[in-house]
């Protein structure tokens, strides 16, 4: 059901055609801190494969079971892994895919093919700072 609506928010920006829309609605997500780079894991299908079959991976809830989907259905497809850095994807489509819950496959066009996506691991890049200590803490001194 999440999925479906990634899918749905990927169409209202344009990214996919309807016909892989539905129309669930929007649940809040967690912000994103600023740069944080998501690797995928990620299986690529050639785009010239119809809509019908990708629709097909809707039951999907883990890329195991995507990939035992393609395979039935004789897909061929690559796997791969990518990382992105979060703030170039748009709003809406970052926060509907940080709604899915962990593990579940998204799927997005990309130029020449279909990408059917986890985000296996979320980090900020070298040289980020974190706040190790929130203001509640109390400061370290020496005894």
């Amino acid at each position: 059901m999440m999925r479906a609506f990634a899918i749905a928010a990927a169409c209202a920006l344009g990214l996919v055609t309807p016909a892989l829309a539905q129309t669930p609605t929007a649940p809040a997500a967690p912000s994103t801190p600023s740069g944080e780079i998501w690797d995928l894991d990620q299986l690529r299908v050639a785009r010239d494969v119809p809509e019908e079959k990708m629709k097909a991976l809707e039951p999907a809830h883990s890329l195991d079971a995507a990939i035992k989907t393609l395979t039935d259905l004789g897909v061929a497809f690559t796997r791969t892994h990518v990382r992105i850095v979060a703030d170039k994807l748009p709003e809406e489509l970052r926060n509907a895919l940080l709604a899915l819950p962990p593990g579940e496959p998204f799927i997005l066009p990309e130029n020449e093919f279909w990408s059917v996506s986890v985000i296996v691991g979320r980090s900020l890049p070298p040289g980020s700072v974190r706040f190790l200590f929130s203001p509640h803490t109390a400061p370290l001194r020496k005894v």
